[in-house]
């Protein structure tokens, strides 16, 4: 963390740009009927919680972030299939995304990683 990358210092607690996106997204939330699940750490990555109780929390109704007795890198790459994060954020995606994309329960969900594009529009700030 000596020499922090740039897309780390856009995560910096009160960063403008990471302000903006919380408010958007917590203004939008409810009207695209986004599903969210939170998770945190409890243990210290190398002496810091990245992410607290209190940081996790969306300000969502119905949304109480979920502690995982893991530090931040352990919650952000689970290690295996078996995984406690990972088996909930699949079961999570099984329960609210497939029922929209209406797939049966044996076709398998391909997520593709997100583009995300530069836009200069203030309803959705990237």
């Amino acid at each position: 963390m000596a020499r922090p990358t740039v897309n780390v210092n856009e995560l910096r607690e009160h960063a403008p740009a990471l302000r903006s996106l919380n408010e958007w997204y917590r203004q939008n939330v409810e009207s695209l009927a986004i599903d969210t699940k939170v998770f945190y750490e409890t243990q210290p990555t190398a002496g810091i919680l990245v992410v607290d109780e209190d940081s996790a929390n969306p300000g969502i109704i119905d949304v109480n972030p979920v502690a995982i007795a893991k530090d931040h890198n352990q919650i952000a790459k689970p290690s295996s299939k078996e995984d406690l994060v990972y088996l909930s954020v699949k079961q999570f995606v099984e329960k609210h995304i497939r029922p929209r994309l209406q797939l049966p329960s044996n076709d398998t969900i391909v997520l593709q990683r997100p583009k995300f594009v530069k836009t200069e529009n203030p309803h959705y700030p990237l």
